[in-house]
Protein backbone atom coordinates (compact mmCIF):
# COMPACT_ATOMS: atom_id res chain seq x y z
CA UNK A 1 0.00 0.00 0.00
CA UNK A 2 1.25 3.27 -1.05
CA UNK A 3 1.80 6.30 1.65
CA UNK A 4 1.04 8.97 -1.80
CA UNK A 5 -2.18 8.02 -3.73
CA UNK A 6 -1.40 7.40 -7.72
CA UNK A 7 -3.22 10.85 -8.76
CA UNK A 8 -1.32 12.77 -6.56
CA UNK A 9 2.44 11.71 -7.91
CA UNK A 10 4.22 14.11 -9.60
CA UNK A 11 5.61 13.28 -12.97
CA UNK A 12 9.15 13.28 -13.91
CA UNK A 13 10.83 15.17 -16.53
CA UNK A 14 13.04 12.21 -18.32
CA UNK A 15 15.72 15.30 -19.73
CA UNK A 16 16.60 17.11 -16.34
CA UNK A 17 16.19 13.46 -14.28
CA UNK A 18 18.93 12.13 -16.85
CA UNK A 19 20.94 14.83 -16.63
CA UNK A 20 20.81 15.45 -13.46
CA UNK A 21 21.75 11.70 -12.37
CA UNK A 22 24.78 11.25 -14.86
CA UNK A 23 26.31 15.19 -13.33
CA UNK A 24 25.54 14.66 -9.96
CA UNK A 25 28.44 12.47 -8.97
CA UNK A 26 30.90 14.45 -11.68
CA UNK A 27 30.58 17.98 -10.51
CA UNK A 28 31.31 16.69 -6.47
CA UNK A 29 33.95 14.71 -7.46
CA UNK A 30 35.31 17.40 -11.04
CA UNK A 31 37.13 20.43 -8.76
CA UNK A 32 39.01 17.68 -6.71
CA UNK A 33 40.15 16.10 -10.04
CA UNK A 34 41.09 19.41 -11.06
CA UNK A 35 42.95 20.06 -8.03
CA UNK A 36 45.18 17.23 -8.16
CA UNK A 37 45.73 17.97 -11.91
CA UNK A 38 46.25 21.56 -11.15
CA UNK A 39 48.95 20.31 -7.60
CA UNK A 40 50.44 17.86 -10.11
CA UNK A 41 51.74 20.14 -12.99
CA UNK A 42 52.66 23.02 -10.31
CA UNK A 43 54.98 19.78 -8.51
CA UNK A 44 53.20 20.86 -5.32
CA UNK A 45 53.47 18.01 -3.03
CA UNK A 46 49.78 17.51 -0.81
CA UNK A 47 51.80 14.75 1.33
CA UNK A 48 48.37 13.59 3.19
CA UNK A 49 46.39 15.68 1.49
CA UNK A 50 46.76 13.59 -1.78
CA UNK A 51 44.95 11.01 -0.36
CA UNK A 52 41.92 13.87 0.61
CA UNK A 53 42.07 15.02 -2.65
CA UNK A 54 41.71 11.53 -3.88
CA UNK A 55 38.36 10.21 -2.14
CA UNK A 56 35.91 12.03 -3.99
CA UNK A 57 37.63 10.58 -7.40
CA UNK A 58 37.46 7.41 -5.80
CA UNK A 59 33.91 7.70 -4.84
CA UNK A 60 32.96 8.25 -8.27
CA UNK A 61 34.59 5.13 -9.41
CA UNK A 62 33.94 2.62 -6.91
CA UNK A 63 30.18 4.29 -6.77
CA UNK A 64 29.34 4.84 -9.90
CA UNK A 65 27.59 1.46 -10.71
CA UNK A 66 25.72 0.98 -7.31
CA UNK A 67 24.91 4.99 -7.60
CA UNK A 68 23.01 4.54 -11.01
CA UNK A 69 21.81 0.75 -10.17
CA UNK A 70 19.77 1.81 -6.77
CA UNK A 71 20.17 5.24 -7.11
CA UNK A 72 17.95 5.68 -9.74
CA UNK A 73 14.93 4.21 -8.77
CA UNK A 74 15.26 5.61 -5.02
CA UNK A 75 15.35 8.71 -7.06
CA UNK A 76 12.35 8.36 -8.88
CA UNK A 77 10.37 7.38 -6.15
CA UNK A 78 11.76 9.96 -3.84
CA UNK A 79 10.50 12.61 -7.02
CA UNK A 80 7.35 11.35 -7.34
CA UNK A 81 6.66 11.50 -3.93
CA UNK A 82 8.01 15.07 -3.05
CA UNK A 83 10.62 13.03 -0.93
CA UNK A 84 13.93 14.73 0.01
CA UNK A 85 16.50 12.88 -2.59
CA UNK A 86 19.22 12.99 0.35
CA UNK A 87 17.28 10.19 2.27
CA UNK A 88 16.48 8.39 -0.97
CA UNK A 89 20.14 8.26 -1.08
CA UNK A 90 21.16 6.89 1.99
CA UNK A 91 18.11 4.37 1.57
CA UNK A 92 19.43 3.55 -1.91
CA UNK A 93 23.51 2.87 -0.09
CA UNK A 94 21.64 0.66 2.73
CA UNK A 95 19.46 -1.35 0.67
CA UNK A 96 22.80 -1.96 -1.60
CA UNK A 97 24.77 -3.28 0.63
CA UNK A 98 23.61 -6.83 1.65
CA UNK A 99 23.92 -7.36 -2.62
CA UNK A 100 27.05 -5.78 -2.54
CA UNK A 101 28.30 -8.04 0.18
CA UNK A 102 26.78 -10.97 -1.54
CA UNK A 103 28.77 -10.31 -4.51
CA UNK A 104 32.35 -9.99 -2.71
CA UNK A 105 31.52 -12.87 -0.84
CA UNK A 106 30.48 -15.31 -4.08
CA UNK A 107 32.68 -14.08 -6.19
CA UNK A 108 35.84 -15.22 -4.71
CA UNK A 109 35.05 -16.41 -0.79
CA UNK A 110 36.40 -12.62 -0.39
CA UNK A 111 37.51 -12.82 3.40
CA UNK A 112 37.77 -9.05 3.18
CA UNK A 113 33.88 -8.80 2.62
CA UNK A 114 32.89 -7.80 5.93
CA UNK A 115 35.59 -4.95 6.17
CA UNK A 116 34.83 -3.66 2.63
CA UNK A 117 31.42 -3.35 2.94
CA UNK A 118 31.72 -1.23 6.46
CA UNK A 119 34.11 1.27 4.33
CA UNK A 120 31.97 1.03 1.18
CA UNK A 121 28.62 2.27 3.84
CA UNK A 122 30.85 5.07 5.51
CA UNK A 123 31.95 6.47 2.50
CA UNK A 124 29.00 5.68 0.78
CA UNK A 125 26.74 7.17 3.44
CA UNK A 126 28.33 10.58 2.97
CA UNK A 127 28.93 10.50 -0.55
CA UNK A 128 25.00 9.35 -1.26
CA UNK A 129 23.95 12.31 0.79
CA UNK A 130 26.02 14.90 -1.12
CA UNK A 131 25.37 13.17 -4.57
CA UNK A 132 21.59 12.82 -3.30
CA UNK A 133 21.92 16.69 -2.38
CA UNK A 134 23.29 17.81 -5.23
CA UNK A 135 20.67 15.55 -7.68
CA UNK A 136 17.76 17.33 -6.17
CA UNK A 137 19.23 20.29 -6.41
CA UNK A 138 19.89 20.09 -10.44
CA UNK A 139 16.40 18.43 -11.19
CA UNK A 140 14.68 21.27 -9.72
CA UNK A 141 16.41 23.66 -11.45
CA UNK A 142 16.70 21.99 -15.01
CA UNK A 143 13.16 20.86 -14.95
CA UNK A 144 12.13 24.53 -13.85
CA UNK A 145 10.55 23.39 -10.38
CA UNK A 146 10.70 24.61 -7.00
CA UNK A 147 13.53 22.98 -4.69
CA UNK A 148 10.53 22.04 -1.96
CA UNK A 149 12.29 19.34 -0.28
Amino acid sequence: MSDTPTHDLRPIRPGPFVAALLLAPLLVAAPFLGLGFLADKAGADLGGLHFLVMIPILALAFGCAPYLAFGTPAFIWALHRRRSTVSAALLAVLASAPVLLAIMVFRASDVEAPASIIVYLVFGCLFASIWGAVFGHLYHRFAGEPFDV
